[in-house]
């Protein structure tokens, strides 16, 4: 991928989407979810590019796991160093 040159700092992002899943432990969404509707809201327009690479850092920390890695558009949770939170089964509360 390739920066963009109005991209806000990943490592920024990074503690953002942090901050998110110790508030919000059950939470799960793609790239373009987590910018949309977990950035946003509380740090303003931020890139898809700047997102993504959170993402990478994350995932390398433990902090986020890929729900399923083959999908065309991943969906990423809180991982084990956040401590996994249960996800109820399709049909359950």
């Amino acid at each position: 991928m390739k920066p963009e040159p109005s991209a806000s700092p990943p490592g920024r992002i990074a503690e953002l989407i942090r901050s998110y899943l110790t508030e919000h432990p059950r939470a799960a969404d793609t790239a373009a979810g987590i910018q949309r509707w977990w950035i946003v809201p509380t740090f303003g327009e931020v890139s898809l590019w700047s997102v993504e690479q959170a993402l990478v850092q994350l995932e390398g920390e433990g902090v986020v796991q890929k729900l399923d890695s083959s999908a065309a558009t991943p969906t990423y949770e809180r991982g084990p160093a956040l401590g996994r939170a249960t996800r109820p089964r399709d049909g359950q509360q």
